[in-house]
């Protein structure tokens, strides 16, 4: 337990300085308070009673062990005895204490010892402020700084002047340039950038001027003279008065992509000079039958011309009698049937035709039914082969009847004949 002294014992003997001092004392803004030489606290501010959650009272019963975080107690332990070793005659810390309610409260220390005329040690005078809120913010700060330096993606700040004030992990290794070498440099002597539409710098411009932001693509060259496509988003920096302090860009590396879509566009176009020219129907319609597109096959087998087909319902094309066995078709298609359906159509000049259809579903990104795709063989050919099979069966049938009939008719005649040629013969006999 603390030496028996308290506010209250504080006698300057009606000395108005010390009385300014007591004043300013029991009223500072910050920590202040007095411990003994054993650790104990003699006496506290009210800043530094409301800082721990104690009252002054229960801060006398206790030493500053007692509400020093475990973790802080070994280095506070040792400045501690430094100075009543004579090894220090101060020090200054940062530690947390423990709030009467559990709470941690960073506090930089400054403590100094107070010692009578013959240089004996009677009290440590101790002034806390609390840092928890600049502990927080700086905490805030390293974990946005190491995010950042994690992002896959190029971050990169300059100021007002173009200067570099932040560069990623991901720019050191795109650009080949280390922090330590690009900070407070000219972003142009870092690396080069070309506008791949010389309409895009004004645009940019007034688009940071208006809306804070900008988003584009531009051409990067490293002082190593590596070139790259690159996605670009910039935003405006500003200070909490809203005054624009910087640019931050967000720069992505789409060269591979780039690359890749010039590749993709190679074979889109090759392949539709495949369907274009496949000696096959194909068509494209939304869910509603409504045909996107069709190639000059398809269209060529219903004796239509291109512009006249495209836009046009699919059940339009179709025999009266083929509609509802089309729309079943393709409800099961959407349950996942795969397999074909012939169907027949009545094309311009209004004769019968026969094609044999297979569709596909097909679904957008968040795999929603959108429409259906479908192959078309003409089948006109097949269909003449099977009617003429279908007469010759008929015309067959026909004439076997013809012939089973007459057969009939002679059997009966041989037959009567036969049975009164029998009875004539018995009559004979008998």
């Amino acid at each position: 337990m603390g030496s028996d002294l308290t506010e209250n014992d504080w006698n300057f003997g009606g000395n108005p300085l010390e009385d300014k001092f007591k004043l300013a004392f029991e009223n500072a803004p910050i920590g202040m308070c007095l411990l003994d030489i054993t650790g104990y606290y003699v006496i506290v501010n009210h800043s530094f009673s409301r800082m721990i959650g104690y009252s002054p009272e229960e801060l006398t019963h206790k030493t500053y062990a007692d509400i020093t975080h475990p973790d802080d107690l070994p280095k506070n332990r040792k400045w501690f005895k430094d100075i009543l070793e004579g090894k220090k005659d101060h020090y200054k810390l940062q530690k947390r204490y423990v709030h009467k309610n559990g709470a941690i409260i960073w506090a930089e220390v400054l403590a100094r010892l107070i010692q009578d005329e013959n240089a004996h040690p009677l009290y440590f005078d101790i002034h806390v402020t609390d840092i928890s809120l600049i502990k927080e913010l700086d905490e805030l700060i390293r974990f946005q700084a190491r995010a950042l330096s994690q992002v896959h993606d190029v971050v990169v700040a300059v100021d007002n002047h173009n200067q570099v004030i932040y560069w990623n992990k991901c720019a050191e290794e795109l650009y080949g340039v280390k922090f330590q070498d690009a900070l407070g440099k000219d972003l142009n002597d870092v690396h080069e950038y070309q506008w791949i539409h010389p309409e895009d710098e004004i645009d940019s411009q007034k688009s940071l001027d208006t809306t804070g932001t900008w988003r584009g693509e531009n051409k990067h060259r490293t002082r190593q003279g590596k070139e790259f496509i690159v996605e670009s988003a910039l935003s405006v920096l500003t200070n909490e008065k809203n005054q624009k302090i910087g640019i931050l860009s967000v720069v992505r590396d789409i060269t591979s992509r780039k690359m890749m879509e010039r590749e993709l566009k190679k074979s889109e176009k090759n392949y539709r000079s495949l369907v274009e020219l496949a000696r096959t129907g194909v068509i494209f319609m939304d869910i509603t039958g409504k045909m996107e597109y069709i190639n000059p096959h398809f269209a060529h087998l219903l004796g239509f011309k291109l512009k006249k087909l495209r836009g046009t319902s699919f059940f339009d094309l179709l025999d009266s009698s083929q509609e509802q066995k089309a729309i079943n078709y393709l409800k099961n298609v959407k349950d996942g049937f795969r397999g074909s359906v012939e169907l027949g159509f009545t094309p311009r000049n209004k004769t019968p035709t026969w094609a044999l259809i297979s569709f596909n579903t097909v679904n957008d990104a968040h795999e929603e039914h959108v429409g259906y795709i479908g192959i078309v063989m003409d089948i006109n050919s097949r269909k003449g082969v099977e009617r003429s099979l279908m007469e010759a069966v008929q015309e067959r049938d026909e004439i076997l009847q013809f012939y089973i009939n007459n057969l009939h008719g002679v059997i009966k005649q041989v037959f009567v004949k036969d049975l009164k040629d029998s009875n004539h013969l018995k009559t004979q006999l008998t």
